[in-house]
């Protein structure tokens, strides 16, 4: 062992009649210190363990010219003038007890623990505790004490909470157990009757901290000489280093027990004093950590949470609450699973660990987002009998549902050219159908890759409705915001977007694809075309205050919006053919109406504007 000798400062003084040994003296001088009063050994490897047999005891260690007594369980240094008449003073303790591969002052000292290092124990001088170097950390280690023939010793335990440590007992039978406490992340291990904290750091930590911190280190520090004597009458105290010279813990904040100062977490001080055993879902402040978030304004329960961290009684132990249940006064726990509360217009379902936002498609079927302000009309489609809410906006009169019609045997055009979200039937009673362009406007596929003529914009609308056209979304977007026209409820939450469904359009996020973002977007379709292979389409986001118009490739999906035929005649609509290698239009279908016109209508630039974000969803 290399031990390099150093000077430590004098802490305090001490009567000398304290460091008469109290075990035999030799009268020989060889075996004698230089005053001739202690006995003495060669060096810490002929130092025996500091234990209750021999407490008191004192002695000379030649090889480093120090004095050594033995004192609960430690060895510790102290001075001996060779004045007769002068006075003897303590250095503090010493946790020499086994052997170390090297001794240094301080941390300045302690170099990286690095591989080829793995395993060294080397004892530092100024925080009275050995370093262990191991998986690239220094760790304070404790040598394990010879334990007598009938300890138990080495046992590991886990418990949830340090407040269940007083169920394991400490005593010479247990010495050297183990106890792991999973809220704290801290290791105590039975010594000398006590519970003793093990902690761990890394080198880093201590290399990188302040040149004060430093300075100060230098020397014998001790959390005693520090925070003041941890003894019976400050337990259970805590005392703050407020230099974070110890720097043992994050919080620089310690606690007096057993004698011993133990180092604390943000979670043992925020929830210091809690009771134990208290209702399950009980909601309280923390005590301690201070934060700077605030409760979201659209909670509707919200917690006065300050600027504290809030806990929740949960499963027997407190832990940390997540935003939604401060946010809905409410635990998500066992015994409110299934509970559903809002935050703005969205909802929100406890799963039993954890509040779940509740999307438009995981939402019961049989869910109400009509606007009950709202007076609504009904219409039935005498093809299926199915009943659909209207309402009147202005001088138009919409479908306030999306269209679910689907009878391919009566419309021969439909068969495998509508879907339901996520191909689940059940999902089309919930958000209507996806249809392709074609397919809407009540043509053949073949329709999706060329621009038509004159055609009955009529589409699959029920009888005496039709595909709306870009001037009536226009003028509905010229009347009503987004969020007027999107329902209440169903929409992925976002705080500077909150739909109200003051029209009573009831706007759903069926989803921009029948397989993409359903609960966040959605996509109706227009009967204009952009080009032979695109349509306009209008698109609504959870994140946006706007409905927006946009083109898609005609083969792919969009949801259908009827609106009233203002004249008794279905519209007809124009558009120009472009110019293809195939100059032949597709035939007809039984159920698809086409007019032909042998004039041609050029569209003006003002009417071909593409947004710059295009849906283009393949199907």
């Amino acid at each position: 062992m290399k031990v390099y000798w150093f000077k430590l400062a004098v802490i305090g003084s001490l009567l000398s009649s304290l460091f008469f040994a109290c075990g035999d003296k030799s009268s020989e001088a060889d075996d004698l210190d230089p005053t001739q009063r202690y006995s003495k050994v060669d060096s810490y490897d002929d130092l025996p363990l500091c234990t209750k047999k021999n407490d008191g005891d004192s002695v000379y260690l030649a090889s480093e010219r120090m004095y050594l007594y033995c004192e609960d369980g430690f060895w510790s240094e102290f001075i001996v003038s060779t004045d007769p008449s002068g006075s003897a003073s303590s250095r503090g303790k010493l946790n020499i007890y086994a052997e170390a591969d090297d001794t240094i002052p301080s941390l300045d000292y302690l170099y990286s623990c690095s591989n080829s290092y793995d395993g060294d124990v080397v004892f530092i001088a100024s925080i009275n505790s050995y370093m262990r170097c191991y998986n690239y950390e220094w760790s304070e280690y404790k040598p394990a004490k010879p334990k007598s023939s009938s300890s138990s010793g080495s046992k590991r335990d886990t418990i949830s909470t340090l407040s269940k440590i007083t169920s394991y007992k400490c005593d010479d039978s247990h010495e050297g157990d183990v106890i792991y406490v999973l809220d704290d992340e801290m290791e105590l291990v039975c010594e000398d009757g006590d519970w003793t904290q093990y902690e761990t750091w890394s080198s880093s930590s201590y290399r990188s901290s302040s040149s004060s911190v430093r300075t100060y280190n230098k020397g014998n520090v001790l959390r005693d000489t520090v925070l003041g004597v941890c003894d019976a009458s400050r337990e259970g105290s805590l005392a703050v280093d407020v230099d974070g010279v110890i720097n043992a813990t994050s919080t620089d904040t310690y606690e007096c027990r057993s004698g011993i100062w133990l180092s604390t977490t943000e979670y043992y001080l925020d929830t210091r004093g809690f009771p134990a055993d208290t209702v399950e879902g009980a909601i309280k402040k923390g005590l301690w950590t201070e934060v700077s978030t605030t409760t979201d304004a659209q909670c509707t329960a919200p917690f006065d949470r300050g600027n504290r961290v809030v806990y929740v009684f949960a499963n027997g132990q407190w832990r940390k609450a997540d935003d939604f249940e401060v946010c809905f006064n409410k635990a998500c726990i066992g015994k409110n699973y299934g509970a559903v509360s809002k935050k703005g217009a969205t909802s929100y379902q406890c799963n039993g660990t954890a509040w779940k936002e509740q999307l438009f498609y995981e939402m019961d079927v049989s869910t109400n987002f009509f606007n009950s302000d709202v007076s609504y009309g009904t219409i039935t489609d005498k093809r299926d009998s199915r009943i659909y809410k209207t309402v009147k906006l202005g001088s138009q009169t919409w479908l306030a549902e999306n269209l679910k019609y689907a009878d391919s045997a009566q419309t021969p055009v439909l068969q495998f050219h509508n879907k339901c979200y996520n191909n689940k039937p059940e999902n089309c009673e919930k958000g209507g159908r996806f249809y392709s362009w074609a397919a809407a406007m009540g043509l053949i596929s073949d329709y999706d890759t060329y621009l038509s003529e004159d055609f009955d914009t009529t589409g699959i609308c029920p009888d005496g409705w039709h595909v709306p056209d870009t001037t009536e979304w226009g003028t509905l977007m010229k009347n009503y915001t987004a969020v007027a026209l999107m329902a209440v409820g169903a929409w992925h939450y976002y705080s500077s977007v909150t739909p109200t469904n003051a029209s009573g359009f009831t706007a759903i996020p069926a989803g921009e694809t029948p397989t993409v973002d359903g609960g966040y977007e959605t996509t109706f379709c227009t009967s204009n075309q952009y080009a032979s292979n695109k349509s306009y389409v209008y698109t609504m986001a959870y994140n946006s205050n706007s409905l927006t118009k946009t083109t898609l490739t005609k083969s792919s999906y969009c949801s259908l919006r009827c609106i009233m035929n203002t004249g008794a005649a279905p519209v007809l609509s124009s558009a120009v053919v472009p110019v293809s290698s195939s100059s032949s239009v597709p035939g007809t279908s039984s159920s698809a109406v086409l007019i032909s016109s042998s004039a041609v209508v050029e569209l003006s630039s003002s009417q071909v504007i593409e947004s710059s974000s295009s849906v283009e969803d393949e199907d």
